[in-house]
C-alpha cells in the first residue's frame, strides 16, 4: 500500500488490488488459492494457459472484469485428444457486481490501489466461477476470452475421486471338475464393478475357451455365458 502500481495495474489504467486487503491465502469452492508477490504481474488475460495434464471433474477460476461488466465471455478447455469444451460466462466489473448466473462473490475488498499509490476506499470484488469437465479426458490448457477486460487471478482443478477397491466376486459351486450339470451363481457386492469370467470346457468338438463379462448385480446366464441369471454348465469329461 502507498506505492505506485507497475505495468498498468489490473485494469490497464494503473489500478490494482492490494495484496494486504486480499488476505491470502484465499479459499473458495473447496480450493485454496495463493497469488504472486506484491508488485509483480500475477494475473492473465486474452491468452491460453497450460494446465497440468490429468483427469479432473471441474475447473475453478478466481477473476473479475474491468472497464465495465463483460457479458457472454467464452472460456475453452482443451483436451489431449484434440477436442475441447467451451463455457459462456458473464462477468461483473470488480466495482459493479451483477450476480450473474454461475458467478460468486468470493471476496469483498475494502479498497484498491490507484496508479499513484493513493487508496480508492470504495468496495471492490473478487469473483469465482466453476465449470464441469469430462473426467474421462485429459486436460491440456485453458483458452481465456479474447479481451483485455477479463482478468483471471487464479485457477484450480478438482481431481477425479479414486475408485474404491472392488470386493472379491462370489460364486458357487466351488471351482473344480463336475460330471453332472451344475447351477452356477456369480455375483459381486461392489457398485459399478465389472466381473470377468474365464470359461473353459471340453466337448465333442474339442475345447471351448471364452471370456465373459458381467456387471455388478448380474449373474452368469445361459450356455453362451451371458449375464442376467443362472445357467447350467455342460458336463466336463
Amino acid at each position: 500500500n502507498g506505492a505506485s502500481v507497475p505495468g498498468g495495474g489490473l485494469d490497464g489504467r494503473g489500478d490494482a488490488y492490494s495484496s494486504s486487503a486480499l488476505g491470502l491465502p484465499l479459499t473458495w469452492n473447496g480450493n485454496t488459492y495463493s497469488f504472486g508477490a506484491a508488485g509483480s504481474a500475477d494475473a492473465v488475460s486474452n491468452t491460453t494457459v497450460p494446465l497440468p495434464a490429468g483427469n479432473f471433474t471441474a475447473i475453478s477460476l478466481l477473476g473479475t472484469a474491468v472497464g465495465a461488466n463483460q457479458p457472454n465471455q467464452v472460456f475453452t478447455v482443451n483436451y489431449s485428444d484434440g477436442t475441447s469444451v467451451s463455457f459462456t460466462q458473464s462477468m461483473s466489473d470488480w466495482y459493479t457486481p451483477q450476480s450473474y448466473s454461475g458467478e460468486s462473490r468470493v471476496l469483498a475488498v475494502p479498497y484498491r490501489i490507484t496508479a499513484n499509490g493513493v487508496l480508492d476506499t470504495r468496495t471492490f470484488y473478487v469473483y469465482g466461477y466453476s465449470f464441469a469437465l469430462n473426467p474421462a479426458k485429459t486436460v491440456t490448457s485453458l483458452t481465456l476470452p479474447k479481451t483485455r477486460n477479463v482478468i483471471v487471478l487464479a485457477i484450480d482443478l478438482t481431481a477425479s475421486a479414486a475408485l474404491p477397491p472392488a470386493a472379491a466376486p462370489m460364486f458357487t459351486p466351488a471351482p473344480g471338475n463336475y460330471n453332472s450339470p451344475q447351477s452356477v451363481t456369480l455375483a459381486d457386492t461392489t457398485p459399478g464393478a465389472t466381473m470377468y469370467l474365464h470359461h473353459q470346457r471340453g466337448d465333442a468338438h474339442g475345447e471351448l475357451d471364452a471370456l465373459h463379462r458381467c456387471h455388478h448385480g448380474e449373474l452368469l446366464d445361459d450356455a453362451q455365458g451371458h449375464c442376467g441369471g443362472e445357467r447350467l454348465l455342460p458336463r466336463v469329461p
